[in-house]
């Protein structure tokens, strides 16, 4: 054997760096792949930040530019959350009507003590019940009727 040849491949440099960039596309790839899954289409941001970048001032006009290439309804990702953004009157009232979406997400900055139970941070069939009393009051109180108009008027 010569000397000054490596027999080891493992500590062949030229195989550590191959090992380690077929590893990171592999990652990259496994990373594009999940993030595509359950989410409608939407334009791809960087890894860390997601989309936040190449938003202006006023995202919503980023939002009607994106609309027009990916269609009414896409998702992005902003920071570490994926987003999906509703650009349609239509593809909002159907959202809406389901249940799915009357659940909010988890904040903790709003989620205090288990014990404290706040209208601000319920969720799920405890915040349909809430509501649906509320608006049974307002409705009884005159609200959406044109008989209360008159009276303030």
């Amino acid at each position: 054997m010569r000397e000054g040849v490596l027999t080891n491949t493992w500590l062949n440099p030229t195989f550590a760096t191959t090992l380690l960039s077929a590893a990171c596309i592999f990652l990259l790839f496994r990373w594009i792949l999940t993030r595509f899954r359950n989410f409608p289409p939407g334009p791809v941001g960087l890894p860390i930040v997601g989309y936040l970048p190449f938003l202006g001032k006023k995202a919503f006009l980023d939002f009607i530019e994106l609309s027009k290439k990916y269609g009414n309804v896409f998702s992005l990702r902003l920071g570490s959350q994926n987003v999906v953004v509703l650009c349609d009157f239509l593809a909002v009232k159907e959202a809406m009507n389901k249940d799915a979406f009357l659940d909010r997400p988890p904040d903790i900055q709003i989620q205090g003590p288990s014990e404290n139970i706040s209208v601000v941070s319920v969720n799920g069939n405890w915040w349909k019940e809430q509501r649906r009393f509320s608006v049974h009051i307002l409705r009884n109180l005159g609200y959406g009727k044109t008989k209360m108009e008159d009276h303030i008027k």
